[in-house]
This record gives structure tokens, sequence and C-alpha cells, in this order.
């Protein structure tokens, strides 16, 4: 008999194990498999970051004091890190919220001259799961930790391996929007994009955020037409692609999420014009993923502001922006990156549910 004990952070972990590794040229007539849990003291239920290695996919989780690390540039490069978004319906939002069991999504102000256009009028919406997203959009460093090559726009290119990577077309993310990737028809995603190749690694089914998940962790509770505030220095001054500097004097939002609505565009899997080219409007409900497009060219829309756009208008947390993901130009990518979502249902909550 051979027994392993392994000791694991809290949360949920992957286990593999390699039989001829660690019994080099033996064979086994019969062979009994055993896995035994037992909770230990000491073990947090508070779960609220979570991190990938970027070089195996070795996953790991943390409690709240992990925000205070989370911003050093091994998290931007060798590691990807994410923080939990409690849905909706949890315990943790209607603490924040009211008691509410949805967010507001968009503005109703008729005085907003940049957002009335964009058909973003308001309406509540649930989100009726968890769900992780990054807390840096995709930087270079981490985009070349896939095997992806940089931008060669001169733009894009900017910086170190600790710049936000843009430039990037929707299909270098999940897949051709067309066809049996084009969502939310398929959840399927080109094993050869970014996605793709993230989900390899990692075994977990990631992907880009939905419209409403993005407006809901850039406004982190808040309901101000900025989440920093009300009132803002206009125009906003260029800053740097640099992730977590803060450089227009922004702090990071009450979840921990940095250069979320002031640093670059960003992709969601969200429709963002119909088939006439004209706004797509917000839907309310239940977990809103949009329509699959049938037409060209297709649009989904970005979320957030480049740092070159000096109107502070544009960082609003409801601010919307389509951009071409079928069938057009891709001239507007070189301000364009994205960041990474994940839905686990089955995970253990932080969100007291």
């Amino acid at each position: 008999a051979n027994v392993n004990t392994l000791y694991f952070r809290a949360g949920r972990q992957r286990l593999v194990w390699n039989p001829i590794a660690d019994n080099p040229g033996r064979s086994f007539g019969h062979l009994t498999v055993a896995l035994g849990l037992s909770d230990t003291a000491g073990v947090a239920d508070d779960i609220w970051y979570m991190t990938v290695r970027m070089s195996d996919g070795h996953v790991d989780y943390h409690g709240t004091n992990f925000a205070a690390r989370v911003n050093q540039n091994l998290y931007k490069c060798r590691y990807m890190a994410f923080r939990r978004c409690p849905a909706t319906t949890s315990d943790a939002w209607k603490a924040i919220s009211g008691g509410k069991d949805y967010f507001v999504m968009g503005t109703s102000d008729p005085n907003d001259e940049v957002m009335k256009p964009r058909n973003a009028a308001a309406v509540n919406v649930r989100l009726t799961k968890d769900f992780w997203l990054g807390v840096f959009p995709v930087t270079w460093g981490q985009w070349k930790a896939l095997g992806f090559e940089r931008s060669t726009d001169a733009v894009s290119y900017k910086g170190n391996d600790y710049y936000i990577a843009m430039g990037i077309a929707y299909a270098q993310t999940r897949g051709e929007d067309n066809g049996m990737y084009c969502f939310p028809a398929s959840r399927a995603v080109d094993p050869d994009s970014y996605m793709g190749r993230l989900r390899t690694l990692t075994s977990l089914p990631f992907d880009l955020p939905t419209e409403a998940q993005m407006e809901y962790a850039i406004r982190a509770g808040t309901t101000s037409k900025w989440y920093w505030g009300e009132n803002v220095e206009d125009p906003l001054p260029v800053g740097t692609w640099e992730v977590g500097l803060g450089s227009r004097g922004v702090p990071p939002n009450a979840w921990g999420f940095y250069d979320i609505s002031d640093a670059a565009g960003q992709w969601t899997t969200t429709l963002g014009k119909d088939a006439n080219v004209a706004y797509y409007p917000h839907v309310a409900g239940d977990d809103p993923e949009g329509e699959t497009p049938t037409w060209s060219p297709r649009m989904r829309v970005t979320r957030g502001v480049n740092c070159y756009a000096g109107n502070a208008a544009y960082a609003q947390a409801a601010f919307r922006y389509p951009q071409t993901s079928f069938g057009g130009t891709a001239a507007e990518l070189r301000f364009t990156g994205f960041r990474v979502c994940l839905v686990l249902p089955d995970e253990p909550s932080a969100s007291g549910k």
C-alpha cells in the first residue's frame, strides 16, 4: 500500500496523478484508488481572489488579504489574477445594495449627450451566478505566455510586458465571430484563440465577460456616473497603459479592479449594433447575453476608454462602444484589449449563498 497525503489551500483544486511517474517499471494486477478529504482548522471560507499560473495553468485561491499584494508585477505577467464578483441574488450583494437582488445597468440621464445616442437607458439586471473577472486587462506578458506575438503597431505595441495588450481582434480572443464560435448560440471557442489555449491550459471554461457582467464589475456597488464619484476633471489627463499604476489619478474600484474604465476599450460578448447598424439596447432580466447576430458587419460592445481619450465622459461606468467583430475594418482595434471571465456556479461561494 502506498498512501500520499497532500495539502491544498481553501477552494476548488485540480488533482492530477501520474501512476507511471510514481511507480516506474511496476505493473499491478489490481489497483484501488481512494480519495479521502478532511477539513482542517483555520481554512477560511472567505475566498475572493483566484490566480492562474501562466506556465502550467495551476489555480490557487486567496482571501481578502490578497488585495494588498495583487498589484505586484508577478500577477501581471507570470500569473493572472481574478476577483470574485458576487451574484446579485447573494447575501453579499444585498448587504451593499440595500437588500436589492439586481443592479441598475446603463443611465437614464436625459441631459447626458454622450450616453443618450447609445441606447443605454437604465434597466434592472439580475446576475444569478458568482463570476471571476481579471483584476487587470490582459497584459503583453500574459498574451505572450500562451504563445501569441505582440502587435507591431506603433501605438498598440507600446511598453513592456506589464502594459495592456491592445490591437487585439475579437477573433483572437475567442474565435471568428461567425458560425460555430458565434456567441451566444455557441459557447465554443476556437482552440487556437486566447480563450481556447487558456481553456486547454487550465481545463476551465474561461471566456470574455458579457456587457452586464462588465458594467456590474465596473460599478462595484456604486450608482454614480464614474465609479469614483459624480464629479471628475474634464478632460481626463492622458495616462499610461501599464496596468495597476493609476496614472490618471484614478484608484482601483471598490472591488479592487484596476484600469477597468479609464485605460482601454475591452471586449465583451454582447451584441453592440443590430442589422440596421443601430445601437442595440440593454436587455433587462436575468443574466442577459444579447442575441446571436446573423448579419455583417457584426459588432460587439467594448467597455472602457483608451488612455489617449481626454474626454472624461467616456470613462463613465455606463459607457459602451461597439467595435467591429466580424466583416468590417479593424482600424480602431489599436486601442482595444480584453479581460478574462469565468463563471463557475459550483465553486465554493464567498457570497453567502
